[in-house]
């Protein structure tokens, strides 16, 4: 089922938040869905984000057990869920984070270590996205190019080859929400913690199917 949140999740890495009412696993702070998947994959979408509509698909053979996918954004409807520093240019000058999505994969309440067998494909679509557009993806301590990212103009697929969390970029200049470019999250490294949380659904975002 899917199920969407503008409630507050527990950072996987990153400054201290101030006691969070609960621990809810991702490196973003809000859960957009949590469903399991298991060896005959699964097609889970659309997920409608602030300014971004996700489709993911997990391939056959991906996971040979029953696993739990969280998909998280990095922030709410009405903000960053707990407060945090925005992305800003994700590393690279001249550009600004409009969107982000975070995968976590956990077995048994535990994360998923190391890479799936098979890469989880993330479709991103949003008017937003033009061909200058970059996919970031967070690595040790920093966002680097996402490997492998197709991006053309109002869509991109981007590889999801472990838990991760990505950022989509403009060049400086393309149009930005305020709330949006101020509430996106920097990470700045640290463990993955424990069990998902179900939140009530939210209605489809701008530009998503319904709206």
């Amino acid at each position: 089922m899917l199920i969407g949140s503008p409630g507050t999740a527990l950072a996987a890495y990153g400054p201290p938040t101030p006691t969070p009412p609960v621990a809810i696993p991702g490196g973003y702070y809000c859960i957009v869905t949590s469903q399991t998947a298991g060896p005959a994959g699964k097609a889970t979408g659309p997920l409608s984000f602030q300014r971004l509509v996700v489709r993911l698909g997990v391939s056959k053979g991906t996971f040979p057990v029953q696993v739990q996918i969280t998909v998280t954004e990095p922030y709410g409807q009405n903000g960053n869920c707990q407060g945090a520093p925005d992305i800003g240019n994700g590393g690279r000058h001249g550009f600004l984070a409009f969107a982000g999505v975070g995968i976590l994969v956990q077995v048994g309440g535990l994360a998923y270590r190391g890479k799936f067998l098979k890469p989880l494909i993330l479709r991103l679509t949003s008017k937003l996205i033009t061909s200058s557009t970059v996919i970031v993806v967070w690595h040790v301590n920093r966002f680097v190019k996402a490997p492998h990212a197709v991006v053309h103009r109002g869509s991109a697929t981007v590889a999801a080859v472990a838990n991760s969390d990505f950022a989509v970029l403009n060049p400086v200049g393309k149009p930005h929400s305020p709330a949006t470019t101020s509430a996106l999250y920097l990470a700045t490294g640290s463990s993955l913690p424990g069990l998902g949380v179900r939140a009530p659904a939210r209605p489809h975002a701008p530009g998503a199917r319904g709206a």
